[in-house]
């Protein structure tokens, strides 16, 4: 029986789940501060020293989109995944040497079309590739061989591996009159046991369409859940235990007048403004023991914000996408626990930051930029966060 069957089977007595539902005691309201888009100074929120991992630049270790980085502390290994013109997962050492790769083509057994969405099995060494056009979850070891796959009916957005379980996340998927709509589901690898979660959705105009993904790892073993429309995240915890972590603000921000020097009229200004500027989408989304680091979109520019546990205060840094110039790439990749931030850079942007070294901490980047400046794969840079 597919899962979509067993699941309706499965609601008459399975009850939706509103937010009020959840545990919210304890939740932590993060304001971030309003600011005008404008280049963020690296000395105010990153300190030295900066690692640097150039990758390896050899045909078969190229990499032309990056969409999402996953890293294994213990074995030393990023998984990098190109969803659109490389179409695969590559698989890179601590140094940057290229290891392996995911990227079979095609409609057979371990095959897919291109890659939706991957996470990692740690204590099993396993990889595992959701690939929506082809409707399957595919595990491989960490050296890339294939080992299996199960088929999933649902087109889910994307998954988490958590507790030995998947977690599902759907966006607008399953729409009934008649039955609940559930919009994160947890099972077995087998899809044998599936329960359906309802997490309440928000103004679907002051939120935006959803993050493209909405599961993201944390710090103490559980899994953040940002619900589509939703400026709340959610704690999924042992035992599949559904708490609400925390309660973002964006607050208002206001389009530096640089945007109409790009070509902007003031009429598509104001229509852009009206559309967007009150449009959230987390694009990422990281957490460890003193900090909480996210990515957001907002108008026509991606910020990212720094919230510190400790003081409860926020930091933003804003206007990135439009730096094509800076050492910071357009969105985090991860946060470690020496809290290192992790970003994928272009290797042409050192080039130009190497004009202007005293604006980066540790100004080291001129020496390294004219080692890497001809690289075809990215680079991975660390940056610290300075205590706020």
């Amino acid at each position: 029986m597919s899962l979509l069957m067993l699941c309706i089977g499965l609601s008459a007595g399975c009850r939706q789940k509103s937010t009020e539902s959840f545990n919210t005691e304890g939740a932590v309201r993060i304001q971030v501060p309003d600011r005008a888009y404008e280049p963020a100074d690296l000395r105010d929120v990153f300190e030295g020293p900066v690692r640097m991992v150039p990758l390896e630049t050899t045909a078969p270790s190229l990499i032309a989109n990056v969409e999402k980085v996953l890293y294994d502390a213990t074995e030393q290994l990023y998984f990098l995944m190109d969803t659109r013109m490389g179409r695969c997962v590559q698989i890179f050492s601590a140094d940057g040497r290229h290891v392996g790769a995911v990227k079979r083509i095609g409609r057979g057994p371990g095959e897919f079309d291109r890659p939706t969405d991957m996470s990692l099995d740690l204590s099993r060494w396993e990889l595992h590739i959701y690939a929506q056009n082809s409707s399957k979850i595919i595990r491989n070891d960490y050296a890339g061989r294939y080992l299996d796959e199960q088929h999933v009916k649902y087109y889910p957005n994307d998954f988490a591996i958590h507790d030995g379980h998947y977690l599902l996340s759907m966006f607008n998927q399953l729409v009934s009159l008649r039955h609940p709509r559930y919009n994160l589901y947890v099972t077995d690898y087998g899809f044998s046991t599936p329960k359906g979660h309802f997490v309440q959705e928000r103004d679907k105009e002051k939120y935006g369409d959803g993050p493209a993904f909405n599961l993201w790892p944390a710090w103490d073993g559980s899994v953040l859940y940002v619900p589509p429309h939703a400026a709340r995240i959610y704690r999924i915890g042992h035992g599949d235990a559904v708490s609400l972590a925390y309660d973002v603000d964006f607050g208002t921000h206001a389009l530096p007048e640089s945007f109409f020097r790009e070509g902007y009229s003031e009429e598509q200004f104001f229509l852009e403004r009206r559309n967007r500027t009150f449009a959230y989408d987390l694009t990422s989304l990281f957490e460890n023991e003193r900090y909480l680091i996210g990515s957001f979109t907002s108008g026509t520019t991606l910020c990212t914000f720094i919230y510190s546990k400790a003081t409860g205060r926020t930091k933003v840094m804003a206007g990135l996408y439009a730096r094509l110039d800076t050492p910071v790439g357009y969105k985090p990749f991860g946060l470690n626990e020496a809290d290192e931030v992790l970003w994928l850079v272009d290797a042409r942007a050192f080039s130009a930051a190497a004009r202007r070294p005293d604006d980066i901490p540790d100004g080291t980047f001129k020496d390294f930029a004219a080692r890497i400046s001809d690289a075809d794969n990215p680079v991975m840079v660390w940056y610290k966060i300075k205590p706020f």
